[in-house]
């Protein structure tokens, strides 16, 4: 898998210009894919003192909400 994944970036990066400087926009976007991996790949172990027979408790280490707010006008 993970011999895989460098193949695909190799050939996402193969034909770039590495003499120039990434802009924001490509930033943003790397670092949004970036976050947006981790948050699901990222899992919480369980507890060391868990008993063996109980069923795994795997929980994602982070939970992603989005909450609309607005500004109220005087």
């Amino acid at each position: 898998m993970k011999k895989q994944n460098l193949r695909a970036v190799g050939q996402l990066v193969k034909g770039q210009d590495d003499s120039k400087p990434w802009g924001t926009d490509a930033k943003a976007k790397v670092g949004s894919r970036l976050s947006e991996l981790l948050l699901q790949t990222a899992y919480i172990q369980p507890p060391v003192n868990r008993l063996a027979d109980s069923s795994p408790d795997i929980r994602p280490a982070f939970i992603h909400t989005c909450i609309t707010v607005r500004k109220e006008t005087k």
